[in-house]
């Protein structure tokens, strides 16, 4: 009995140490999609500026998203120019969003997509 009083403390702290804020991350490869690297969006890229990362595509030059996605551009003090990126539609019929997201109507898009929720 007297390990498993020693064992409580060293379990807890392992679960403490690895069980972050952050969601469980099950990448799919889709739009979207949380993720922790490029390679876990297939062809798509992972923003890890988003929470969790975030599976998507620069659409600037052709404007074009996949799976029901939208493009919306992206502001930042640290680049002259706008970044433009796919964001997961979130519509009626689609899939809803993601933990730490929310279907939210941005100004130029006509249908609702997730972003990060605030």
């Amino acid at each position: 009995m007297r390990i498993a009083k020693h064992l409580i403390p060293i379990i807890l702290l392992i679960c403490l140490s690895s069980c972050g804020d952050d969601e469980t991350c099950y990448p799919s490869a889709r739009l979207g999609s949380c993720c922790h690297n490029d390679a876990e969006c297939g062809e798509l890229v992972c923003r890890l500026s988003f929470p969790s990362g975030y599976c998507t595509r620069d659409c600037s030059l052709d404007h074009e998203c996949p799976d029901d996605g939208h493009c919306l551009e992206f502001f930042s003090t640290a680049r002259p120019q706008p970044i433009v990126l796919c964001l997961k539609g979130c519509a009626s019929g689609q899939a809803p969003c993601r933990e730490k997201y929310s279907c939210q109507m941005v100004t130029g898009i006509n249908s609702p997509v997730c972003v990060p929720a605030s």
